[in-house]
């Protein structure tokens, strides 16, 4: 759930604003469902139908593993690829290797890529405790009322 809730928070704050990025873009129904419906689904999902008190406390820290994977997967597909940046996502100017810029190893190099891969990962684990916590004061609610 936190790797699509994360999907939903990056998408939404930091990729359908950018600057050059033409904002129909946002508006296509693959990008809809993936980016705002699917997140908001499994975010009510889990506050709907989650058994409480099952979260364990190392899985905020495990959420670390999404971005590392698919960081990983990124550059395994440019390495593939022969670093082409000259393939772009259809109707874009967006590299097909580097779908977002926080992986494109040309603009933001080494350090600025590592960068944002730490900054996501600190997200998702901050994100996790939140969702950790939300848990824990439910289940404690749950078994008060029982």
């Amino acid at each position: 759930m936190l790797g699509i809730l994360l999907t939903f928070l990056v998408f939404n704050l930091l990729l359908a604003g950018a600057e050059g990025r033409d904002p129909q873009l946002n508006w296509r129904v693959g990008s809809l469902c993936f980016h705002v419906v699917l997140p908001i689904m499994f975010v009510l999902d889990w506050f709907l139908f989650y058994e409480r008190g099952k979260v364990k406390l190392f899985y905020p820290v495990a959420s670390m593993a999404f971005p590392l994977a698919y960081a990983l997967f990124i550059f395994i597909q440019a390495a593939v690829m022969g670093f082409d940046t000259s393939v772009l996502i259809p109707g874009t100017e967006t590299p097909l290797i580097y779908p977002y810029f926080f992986v494109n190893l040309e603009t933001q190099g080494v350090a600025g890529v590592a960068k944002w891969i730490a900054i996501l990962s600190a997200a998702f684990v901050a994100v996790g405790f939140v969702f950790f916590g939300i848990d824990k004061l439910a289940a404690k609610k749950g078994k008060k009322r029982a």
